[in-house]
């Protein structure tokens, strides 16, 4: 089954729109559904970039991945550690043994610098 360019797009769209919905209610202590993430009952992956300074562990970070877990996804977080390699190289080094074409849905979390990396591996792989 090919990628669909067009279902991760709106995945990550949605993905931010929940965090956002998550952020505001989590003041209120209500309980919040997402059933835009729970259409689809394939095997289904996230990565998580992190920002140059804001590691997987931060509240952006954290609390998507708590989500995207409950939902089923099948987390890899990116992490930054040889400041020889670029973030490019370090993120391919990881993503280049995944077959994206096993998964039906496929999000990317981003954060910072790990924006510009997820988007560009994206144009350039997926």
């Amino acid at each position: 089954m090919p990628v669909n360019k067009t279902i991760i797009m709106r995945r990550i769209i949605t993905l931010i729109f929940a965090f956002v919905l998550v952020m505001g209610m989590s003041f209120c202590k209500h309980d919040v559904s997402f059933q835009a993430l729970k259409d689809n009952s394939g095997k289904k992956l996230a990565v998580i970039f992190p920002g140059a300074g804001y590691n997987k562990d931060r509240p952006l970070l954290y609390y998507s991945r708590e989500i995207l877990e409950k939902e089923g996804y099948e987390i890899i977080n990116i992490e930054w550690e040889d400041y020889v390699k670029t973030r490019y190289d370090q993120a391919s080094e990881v993503l280049d043994n995944i077959d994206f074409e096993e998964y039906d849905d496929i999000v990317f979390v981003c954060k910072s610098i790990g924006t510009e990396v997820s988007s560009t591996y994206y144009v350039d792989y997926i």
